[in-house]
């Protein structure tokens, strides 16, 4: 029968490992919601309403399942199949049905008519379609745009899902989102879009493992091919007025490239945009946030409530990202199978002994402690605005010394050839990273010398943690620092 075929349809398009996954967490939230349905029935209180059920259901079936038939279309086309192309396109009819319609005729959950509750399951399923079918930088729109919507919503007095007078904003974005799949779904069978390019949807990036191509082409021709796929405005201009023998730090900052390569002052403030704008926006969304819950506190309490706690948490967690982001191209710069890092010995005036060491570690670590000093200047200055006590200042300020820390051992340890195994180095990450939020967070909104757990306090526990990190990374550093001084060439990958 053409019907089971067609539900059929998507599941052979999907991936094993994909199958599982989507079935494991269809039935975690089935479980739950079962679950919470007995707990209700036992204590003879109201059913927990099934329209979060579906809407997330449908979020999940639309963002992991049905997007794989774009891939089964653009391979159906590519191998002549028009009758298989189009049983795609059926497919989706089918389970917009299936999940959609069916369900609002089928419940009328409270506070939503049926008009309603149907824009309403449409709206989610759009959101995930477009997510997996659209660009990443689309993607990345459709996640902005929700969280605006749920933060600042609220606070601006926006109807809500299924109130009176939502139909005005969910309809327009439902045509909007709708649009854009149909757009994208087009784009992809009629200009047979590469997956590795950086305009193609995410479900391509995801299916033909281009997240992972792409950090493993940084030694090989796929990294240069990424590379020149980049739009014009997005490539790095280098700035070359310091290059040769007697600039040594400066020309491996430039062999090195990525975050390590010197910018001209136009890619430079390119690039801090990248980071600086989502921040913004990040405060912006605080400070409304600060808004709904400080009301007629004036302009000065507002900007302390949402704006400073914002970059006090973007100072801490940008710190932290940026030792991530340096680490990781190192380690695979370090590790690459390819003859590019020893060829770097060959630079002409390259200091020998332990002035190119030297020259070395500087180019390294210069750029990430640049950028981590200055968020550290940033969450002082908005520390002092939130008068908070000693004790939380203190915890506040150490969170990009312990991302400082964190940068300073592991170049040591990848260039000394010393990196501990893969479960040590995850396990340490793991609790440096609990640590700072914590340490981040909780002295942001409490005083720690007050908040008591088991026979001592918040305080205490917080400054053991912090001096048992410091000493792992001291003893890691120093380790690291004895694998540069003995190893006689730095360029040979461990």
């Amino acid at each position: 029968m053409n019907l089971v075929r067609w539900l059929l349809l998507p599941w052979w398009a999907t991936t094993r490992a994909m199958q599982i996954a989507i079935g494991a967490l269809l039935g975690l939230i089935l479980l739950t919601f079962g679950a919470i349905a007995v707990f209700h029935y036992i204590q003879h209180s109201s059913m927990p309403d099934s329209a979060d059920m579906l809407s997330i259901i449908n979020l999940l079936v639309w963002a992991l399942l049905l997007p794989n038939l774009l891939v089964l279309a653009r391979d159906a086309r590519a191998l002549r199949l028009p009758a298989l192309e189009r049983e795609a396109v059926i497919s989706l009819g089918v389970y917009a049905i299936l999940f959609i319609v069916a369900p609002s005729l089928l419940f009328n959950p409270p506070g939503f008519t049926t008009a309603q509750f149907m824009l309403a399951l449409s709206l989610c399923a759009g959101i995930g379609m477009a997510y997996m079918c659209l660009p990443g930088y689309f993607a990345l729109v459709i996640v902005i745009g929700w969280l605006l919507y749920d933060h600042a919503g609220k606070a601006l007095g926006w109807p809500q899902i299924g109130q009176a007078g939502s139909t005005t904003w969910v309809l327009p974005t439902l045509i909007l989102l709708l649009l854009a799949i149909a757009w994208s779904w087009r784009r992809v069978l009629h200009n047979a879009v590469s997956a590795s390019s950086y305009n193609a949807p995410m479900i391509l990036k995801f299916r033909n493992n281009a997240w992972n191509n792409r950090s493993a082409g940084i030694g090989n021709n796929g990294g240069s091919a990424m590379i020149r796929q980049r739009p014009n405005w997005m490539l790095s201009q280098p700035d070359l007025r310091r290059c040769g023998p007697e600039y040594p730090q400066h020309s491996l900052r430039l062999a090195m490239g990525g975050m390590f390569m010197p910018l001209t002052v136009t890619s430079r403030l390119r690039q801090c945009a990248f980071f600086v704008l989502p921040s913004l926006l990040f405060v912006a969304v605080m400070m409304l946030l600060s808004l709904q819950n400080h009301h007629g506190d004036g302009a000065l309490s507002l900007w302390k409530a949402g704006g400073f706690a914002a970059l006090v948490w973007g100072g801490g967690f940008g710190a932290s990202m940026l030792a991530f982001a340096c680490l990781m191209q190192l380690a695979m710069r370090w590790r690459s199978a390819n003859a590019e890092l020893p060829l770097l010995t060959l630079l002409p005036g390259l200091p020998a002994g332990e002035r190119g060491k030297h020259a070395l570690l500087r180019a390294i670590l210069i750029p990430a402690l640049r950028w981590q000093l200055a968020l550290w200047l940033v969450l002082l200055c908005c520390m002092i605005g939130l008068h908070l006590s000693k004790s939380s200042d203190v915890f506040l300020l150490l969170t990009p010394l312990g991302a400082m820390g964190f940068t300073i051992a592991f170049v040591l340890l990848i260039v000394g050839g010393k990196l501990p195994r893969p479960w040590a180095s995850t396990a340490l990450g793991i609790f440096g990273c609990v640590l700072i939020n914590v340490s981040l967070f909780i002295p942001a909104l409490n005083d720690t010398s007050t908040m008591r757990i088991g026979g001592g306090s918040l305080l205490e526990l917080l400054a053991a943690a912090w001096i048992v990190l410091g000493s792992v990374l001291l003893w890691l550093g120093y380790r690291g620092w004895n694998g540069v001084v003995q190893r006689r060439h730095l360029f040979l990958p461990s």
